[in-house]
């Protein structure tokens, strides 16, 4: 894919690709260099610009930029109620809207949001080459500084004035993770507050749960600590709690993405659910180690969305946290709290565990036998260490004659296979 994109672009470096694809998209050449980059994509199921610009092009140390996984775009998407229209906030290439349209293909509006300028003409090629009627907003989902605005439609991509304000059904999301911001006071976060300026996670969410219309649904991806951080977030936490909005908290397997190992979980939210119960799934078991990093595969995911679909409490694995045992865990939402995966150890029967001594201690006493005959061959080389030799010699043998445990416990021993 690398050489191809170069090629395509008619540029040696690959800094060089993000501005050469957006000023072609913009010209006569929008046509011919999307149906170049279709005849080399290959399966249009996965997101193929991913890799590309994780490895060659993205932020990690400013943006926080690490992208999506297919194995968890998957299972997000298949967790994730249907909808006639979807938002992707912090969109990146497109591989959550990717997903989520293979596995509810009757999406009729999609609107994409995405801060990065080399990132938008990937996101861009990836809608229109499937065909995806999208809008796609360039700038900053938290402060709402709008760049620029693009339509798709058909396949072909022009650039528009504003964009709408249309509520959806669905949001989805994996933004970045505790990013640094500038807390603004506005409706987005009047009802359940303010995110700290040091993490943004709560203010993403609370940015996406806005467009929801009511009775929408949200997933998204999360680092565990807003399950449980305190101050401006617990505060967050529990109005969210009392307001029903958190559904389901899913807990995945730590180093899933490719530059970071710390664990996320996916989170589901409703607008305008009447119920306060909250369903856990603990997944961190559930994964393929690779030696990057490790992966989500077909089995681990279909374990997951057929709890999530049933909602019912499995054995070390999920548990439906009423209203009341949120309230007793002080709206604290960390998994191992709710979900307890602890396996006691097997504990032996007494008669075994005898055995193993009386085992052990013939053991011994054979080493003991076997040193004490050949430290009795030893011969000193003068009389006077001779008689210290002997006298050694013979505290071995009493050491060596004394009690044993296996003799102590011989006769109860033959009871045992009484017990």
């Amino acid at each position: 894919m690398r050489e191809a994109i170069l090629e395509i672009c008619g540029v040696k470096e690959v800094f060089e690709v993000p501005q050469t694809l957006m000023t072609k998209l913009f010209s006569h050449e929008q046509s011919d260099l999307l149906a170049r980059i279709a005849t080399i994509y290959g399966d249009r199921q996965l997101d193929q610009f991913r890799d590309f610009f994780q490895e060659e092009g993205a932020d990690r140390k400013k943006l926080k930029q690490d992208y999506t996984p297919d194995g968890v775009a998957e299972l997000l998407a298949r967790v994730s109620r249907g909808g006639k229209s979807l938002a992707d906030i912090c969109a990146g290439t497109g591989s959550l809207t990717i997903q989520y349209l293979n596995y509810h293909p009757d999406v009729e509006f999609v609107r994409c949001e995405e801060f990065s300028a080399k990132v938008i003409p990937f996101l861009l090629i990836n809608l229109a080459i499937r065909k995806i009627d999208a809008e796609v907003i360039h700038g900053d989902s938290l402060t709402r500084e709008c760049f620029n605005v693009y339509s798709i439609q058909d396949g072909v991509i022009s650039q528009i004035d504003s964009p709408s304000d249309r509520k959806v059904e669905v949001v989805i999301s994996n933004p970045p993770y505790s990013m640094a911001w500038t807390p603004i006071s506005d409706e987005r976060f009047d009802l359940f507050g303010l995110a700290p300026k040091t993490k943004a996670d709560f203010a993403f969410l609370l940015h996406g749960f806005h467009q929801l219309e009511d009775g929408g649904s949200m997933s998204l991806i999360l680092p565990h600590g807003v399950l449980f951080r305190a101050n401006s977030e617990g505060t967050i936490r529990q109005q969210l709690l009392e307001h029903g909005a958190i559904d389901t908290i899913i807990g995945l397997a730590p180093n899933l993405f490719l530059n970071t190992g710390i664990p996320v979980a996916i989170l589901l939210l409703r607008k305008g659910r009447s119920q306060k119960d909250v369903f856990f799934v603990d997944a961190k078991d559930e994964f393929t180690k690779g030696k990057a990093q490790n992966s989500l595969d077909v089995e681990h995911i279909k374990k997951i969305t057929s709890v999530v679909s049933l909602r019912m409490t499995t054995e070390r694995f999920s548990y439906i946290a009423d209203w009341e045992k949120l309230v007793e865990n002080g709206f604290n939402l960390n998994i191992p709290r709710y979900v307890d995966t602890f396996i006691p150890e097997e504990v032996q029967p007494l008669g075994v565990i005898l055995r193993e001594l009386i085992e052990i201690d013939r053991e011994i006493a054979e080493t003991e036998r076997e040193f004490a005959r050949l430290f009795g061959q030893l011969v000193a080389t003068d009389p006077t260490k001779q008689a210290e030799l002997e006298a050694e010699q013979e505290l071995m043998r009493e050491y060596v004659d004394k009690p044993r445990l296996s003799k102590l416990i011989t006769e109860e021993s033959e009871q045992l296979t009484l017990w």
